[in-house]
């Protein structure tokens, strides 16, 4: 085992190590609804699809969320004009109980709430894409290029009852970016910004989903009876099915 592979190998087991967060949530009610329901029943996982690499993705991406409030907060004019939380206030960003309620989750928490000059409150969400989601989400737009994002942008703004959101999408590989632009397309930003307007509707949607997987974790003890989103022996088999960490529990559930 080469050095490298040893420390990937440290990162993925203190990954491993740390307890998973709630489910369903707002960053995991569009997940499939067994891999959900694996997950609160507390199933070992079977399947390690990746060896530390995307660990350690989303450890930089999240170490890297200060700055980037750093940038928004000098931003002239100002988006925003201050945050309510500092990105080591891991207890106050989360959902209260009564906002859990809200939206029919057992957990969830915002990156953070900015203040604009009007003393405006909105969602702030920061997300780290690679490269192929990056482009998805330029090319198809927020709600089906990054639907997972929306979704979960909108369950945060109803239980924080909040009108509106700032989606800030980041990916700085500049080499997979410009390799992976069509020759006829201009190579985009490694940053995209929009606003997103809270959606009644949307809300309704990701509500109705997490009851819909909390019904089944709460009342089925049969994995094979519980529904997934894909199908892990056909066109789903490499991914997403590949990618979950249940996936041999999960084909042999049936």
């Amino acid at each position: 085992m080469t050095l490298s592979d040893q420390f990937l190998a440290t990162a993925r087991k203190l990954a491993d190590e740390r307890p998973d967060r709630k489910v369903p949530s707002p960053s995991s009610g569009q997940r499939c609804t067994r891999e959900n329901w694996f997950k609160a029943h507390g199933f070992p996982k079977t399947h390690q699809p990746d060896n530390g690499e995307s660990a350690i993705s989303a450890e930089t991406g999240r170490a890297s969320e200060p700055f980037l409030t750093d940038i928004l907060l000098a931003m002239d004019p100002p988006l925003v004009v201050g945050v309510l939380f500092e990105a080591k206030d891991e207890d106050a960003r989360e959902l209260s109980e009564d906002e859990l309620a809200k939206v029919s989750m057992a957990g969830g928490q915002v990156d953070n709430i900015g203040i604009t000059a009007e003393g405006e409150h909105v969602l702030i969400e920061y997300k780290r894409k690679g490269t192929f989601g990056y482009l998805d989400l330029l090319r198809k737009g927020l709600r089906e290029g990054a639907e997972d994002d929306y979704m979960q942008m909108q369950a945060l703004m109803a239980g924080k009852e909040l009108k509106r959101g700032l989606y800030i999408a980041a990916n700085f590989d500049r080499s997979a970016l410009t390799a992976n632009t069509r020759k006829w397309d201009e190579r985009p930003n490694g940053v995209h910004i929009e606003w997103v307007d809270f959606s009644p509707a949307a809300a309704k949607a990701a509500k109705q989903r997490a009851e819909m997987q909390q019904g089944y974790i709460d009342g089925e003890a049969d994995p094979a009876k519980v529904p997934r989103d894909y199908d892990p022996f056909g066109k789903d088999a490499r991914f997403p099915c590949g990618w979950c960490v249940f996936f041999p529990t999960c084909k042999e559930a049936r």
